[in-house]
């Protein structure tokens, strides 16, 4: 399936039963990881065509645009450029991204990346103790591979309009507002995380999320069925 304009429709398949409910941690293999961590009820990762003859402004993205530090905007940044260290992104007419979206605050999916960053033999170490034992004080969704050209305003100005536009709504009605939003730069792409407060709980009956993410030509529109996100008897998020 391929996301067109960068428009995601459709909800991950139905995946009851699957390998993480059946076989303990930390025994998973290397596919069964990536597939956690890119098709599962927490996470799904698929190809996105952007088309920026579309876009709003019709000019190139400069690192005043990214907020890049030193120029008096958004947050500091560490670690390199965020443009991949070539300077200013030369915007093409269509660019294809690898976009994921995931629930990194959910057990399994912390469980899958400390395999991915230390292995089993390094889960005794204290960065995979840390992801591991951690219980997150908010609900975390994480969307990464987002072409850093669609920042074309800057990053402050697109936190400021996910956070302000934002809801996450459960099948009872309740809309959830998010209590921050952050955006970093990674290379020529973006990540961001949003995160929800956990109180009250999202539980079992309210059956359902959806979220919609438009933001130029960011379009997002994602739905999960709770009850395939029970993890070891929990609801997981």
């Amino acid at each position: 399936m391929r996301w067109v304009a960068g428009l995601l429709l459709a909800a991950a398949p139905a995946l009851a039963g699957g390998f993480w409910n059946k076989k303990p941690f930390p025994g998973w293999s290397r596919q069964q990881v990536i597939e956690l961590l890119t098709r599962s009820p927490w996470a799904e990762s698929e190809t996105v065509l952007f088309d920026f003859r579309e876009a709003g402004p019709q000019r190139p993205v400069t690192w005043k645009d990214l907020g890049v530090p030193g120029n008096g905007q958004g947050p500091t940044i560490t670690g390199g450029s965020p443009v991949g260290g070539i300077g200013a992104p030369k915007t093409k007419d269509k660019i294809e991204a690898q976009i994921n979206v995931r629930w990194s605050s959910a057990l399994p999916v912390r469980q899958a990346t400390a395999l991915t960053k230390f292995g089993r033999e390094g889960l005794e170490e204290p960065g995979a103790k840390e992801l591991l034992e951690d219980r997150p004080k908010f609900y975390v969704l994480e969307i990464s591979g987002v072409p850093a050209a669609v920042a074309y305003s800057g990053i402050p100005v697109m936190q400021a309009d996910l956070y302000r536009d934002l809801r996450l709504v459960t099948g009872r009605g309740r809309a959830i507002r998010p209590e921050s939003v952050y955006i970093t730069p990674k290379g020529a792409t973006l990540n961001i995380a949003i995160r929800f407060r956990k109180h009250p709980p999202i539980t079992l009956k309210d059956k359902t999320l959806e979220i919609r993410i438009q933001y130029d030509l960011l379009k997002i529109k994602r739905k999960w069925k709770l009850r395939e996100m029970v993890y070891r008897g929990k609801l997981e998020l």
